[in-house]
């Protein structure tokens, strides 16, 4: 049987031919030698540096191909398309391809070329080209020609990707986008190639977009009043990438970040310069209160869920960046009714305890785990483990040293690498510090040293931050309570009013020495009829006083 493979990839500059024309050059050659094809396959944005997946184990034993994939962020990718072709072959069929990197690209050092190779070589198939005809992979000679051919087509691959590169750049610093507007909101397409012109209603939006934010609407407010006002589905993304396009004042980056005139949309400008600026400054200046507000300890975020839709609740921030509090966004943008649940994620006006504050005492049970995890893994070996880690960081720095004043290594690679390895040797002796200091204290005393921090809700942002995934699964919110889901069971924490905000309950501790116990309650009411248990776990017992 004949079958084809064929390869398209518009990454790493390996822009090849479409699927479809590699195709008709295959079933014009086979024509021409009067062959029949029984079937094609095909791998679309692939790089011809994969492996297919029947080479599993190989792969993962191919270490230049691993750091490939990494470098790439290619992980978990495959050439699929070559994995059926290759179940489907039977001893004695044969392949064409349109040339010999449609079929794999050289990646130095690595198995893959060998692997291929020795696949087709044990089921004694015939590997065509359209360009070269067919290849010989029997004898030394014609695989180190093969190779030599594959890496001469790889090197013209680079030099085409290379002028390519140069003359979009020349373009951009002519101020002429090379695909032209594409779908831009605003400007229609003329018929004429990369030719545009204004669109009135979409120019209409536009503006509207633009007047709105230097009013002070935010993206989510636009949002809506688009989905309202014009019947337009659209997301606080779109809308900030309209704002920071400054092609809709006839402005637009050159290859070295510079503004100048571009020139397709010159005398068709949708808003005067002025109004572009003032918009990017406003958004520029949201970005940078945004930075300083990302330094807050958000710890819940991804973990609080509307009771009433399930929906994962979003962060809101006051103007002034110090008020955070989760609220349920799911119905809104959808322009349905809001769900109006919301919770308070920090303390503020000393008006009650936020979720905060309410979580602290429960942070108790991953403690517990914590120190139980720790008990089940020796300290000492993790710190010997760590320690031959870092001999080995710096055997290998030296390693790289000797080879860059050696003249084996170049600058920039040298440069690139010492960087990785100093980084991760900074995190490894960190590491270290931190077993040391865990050897030092014994369990009793990091029992008591943590226990007095969550009590005085004294935690580090870190220590907070590492009880969290050992504490709590999620946070389920409703109007009159919350559910804190945690993996020794779920405990639910009342919500009351208080000054016009809903808090949850204070709470009281008490270490008897055989047992911790939390007992929440409301400072409003004075006045106690009943302590309900509301969990129990290993040592700790968690009561909530009832009012009268």
């Amino acid at each position: 049987m004949i079958y084809a493979y064929l390869r398209q990839s518009s990454t790493e500059g390996d822009r090849s031919v479409s699927c479809e024309q590699q195709l008709e050059n295959i079933n014009n050659y086979a024509k021409e030698n009067g062959w029949t094809i029984k079937q094609s396959f095909e791998d679309k944005n692939v790089s011809g540096r994969l492996y297919p997946p029947q080479f599993t184990s190989l792969a993962e034993a191919d270490l230049v191909y691993k750091q490939y994939l990494k470098e790439t962020k290619k992980e978990g990718q495959w050439r699929t398309g070559l994995g059926k072709l290759f179940d489907k072959l039977k001893d004695g069929d044969t392949i064409i391809v349109d040339d010999l990197t449609r079929f794999y690209r050289p990646l130095t050092n690595s198995y893959l070329e060998s692997a291929l190779t020795q696949f087709l070589l044990s089921k004694q198939i015939r590997l065509i080209t359209v360009k070269n005809g067919e290849v010989k992979l029997s004898s030394f000679n014609d695989n180190l020609i093969n190779a030599l051919q594959n890496r001469i087509n790889d090197n013209q691959l680079t030099i085409q990707r290379q002028k390519s590169k140069a003359s979009i750049a020349r373009l951009y610093n002519a101020g002429e986008l090379k695909q032209g507007l594409g779908q831009m909101i605003g400007y229609k397409p003329t018929g004429k190639k990369k030719e545009v012109e204004v669109d009135e209603v979409g120019a209409k939006i536009v503006k509207y977009i633009f007047k709105s934010y230097i009013e002070g609407k935010s993206l989510l407010q636009i949002v809506r009043d688009l989905n309202k006002n014009f019947n337009m589905k659209s997301c606080v993304k779109s809308i900030k990438n309209i704002i920071e396009r400054p092609l809709y004042c006839g402005y637009m980056y050159d290859k070295q970040n510079n503004l100048i005139k571009a020139q397709q949309v010159q005398g068709k400008e949708i808003i005067d310069f002025n109004t572009w600026t003032t918009a990017k400054k406003i958004m520029d200046s949201r970005k940078t209160n945004n930075i300083k507000i990302k330094q807050y300890p958000l710890h819940w975020t991804g973990l609080c869920k509307c009771g009433i839709c399930g929906s994962k609740m979003s962060v809101c921030i006051n103007q002034q960046g110090k008020y955070f509090s989760f609220r349920c966004m799911s119905h809104t943008i959808r322009s349905k009714e809001n769900c109006k649940i919301s919770i308070t994620a920090n303390t503020l006006y000393n008006k009650g305890l936020s979720l905060d504050d309410a979580i602290y005492p429960i942070l108790i049970l991953g403690l517990l785990k914590k120190l139980e995890n720790s008990n089940n893994i020796s300290a000492k070996d993790q710190l010997e483990e760590k320690k031959i880690i870092l001999t080995n960081i710096i055997n290998a720095e030296q390693k790289m040293t000797e080879m860059f004043l050696n003249g084996l290594l170049d600058s920039k690679v040298y440069e690139q690498n010492l960087k990785k390895q100093q980084d991760k040797k900074k995190q490894v002796q960190q590491e270290i510090i931190q077993l040391e200091q865990d050897l030092a204290e014994d369990d009793s005393e990091k029992i008591r040293l943590l226990v007095n921090k969550i009590v005085g809700r004294a935690l580090s942002f870190q220590q907070y931050q590492e009880l969290i995934p050992l504490t709590i699964k999620d946070i389920i919110v409703y109007k009159e309570r919350i559910t804190v889901q945690t993996y020794y069971g779920d405990i639910d924490l009342p919500r009351m009013k208080s000054r016009g905000i809903l808090v949850l309950p204070e709470y009281k501790w008490r270490n008897t020495g055989e047992e911790f116990k939390i007992y929440y309650h409301f400072n409003n009411f004075n006045i106690y009829n009943k302590q309900v248990k509301l969990f129990t776990y290993n040592n700790t017992t968690i009561y909530m006083e009832d009012q009268q």
